[in-house]
């Protein structure tokens, strides 16, 4: 079932609710590649996107709730970190259960990659091109992450119910505590 935005999930700031808007729409594409079923290049794809673009947002939010002095900032960024992790932990586990989709994505990214050894930012290569941390955080949440996956196979709905679980919290319950003080500065403020 598709998650869509309502006016309530606004926060008051332009910049938060449009990265909540498109945040949701990557969490719809995630469970549209999920039930596709034999999408597991577009899966992993979708992943990636879904992790950089968290990555962009929190970043974003992090700066407007230095900026407005918001009280609640340092248990606001432990909490963005948690939600990373977790995503992280997702990714490396849906890697690990379909890796030949994995590497033909990652020989497709080496194929695509410039003369000088740079990867074409706007092709999915740039997107599949390993990162330095990749894996690092894997090890933080994984028996949560465990428990959605069954040996050798994904268990789609699972996943589907984390990411809608912490997109719902995130912008209902914490982003939403912003809102009043959100209120005095202006709607565009970044």
């Amino acid at each position: 079932m598709t998650i869509r935005w309502r006016k309530e999930m606004s926060v008051g700031n332009a910049w938060i609710d449009h990265d909540h808007k498109y945040l949701l729409c990557l969490i719809n594409t995630v469970e549209l590649a999920l039930k596709a079923g034999d999408q597991e290049e577009f899966l992993i794809y979708t992943l990636d996107q879904l992790q950089d673009y968290t990555v962009e947002h929190f970043g974003r939010e992090e700066r407007i709730m230095r900026k407005i002095q918001y009280p609640k900032y340092a248990a606001h960024k432990s909490q963005h970190q948690e939600l990373l992790k977790t995503l992280e932990t997702l990714r490396g586990h849906v890697e690990k259960l379909l890796p030949t989709v994995v590497d033909a994505v990652a020989d497709e990214a080496k194929a695509a990659v410039k003369a000088d050894g740079d990867p074409d930012p706007g092709s999915a290569a740039a997107a599949a091109t390993p990162r330095e941390d990749d894996g690092d955080a894997i090890a933080g949440l994984g028996a949560d992450i465990d428990a959605l996956l069954e040996p050798g196979s994904v268990d789609r709905d699972a996943i589907v119910d984390l990411l809608r679980h912490w997109i719902l919290d995130h912008v209902l319950k914490t982003d939403l505590e912003m809102k009043p003080l959100l209120s005095r500065y202006p709607s565009e403020l970044v």
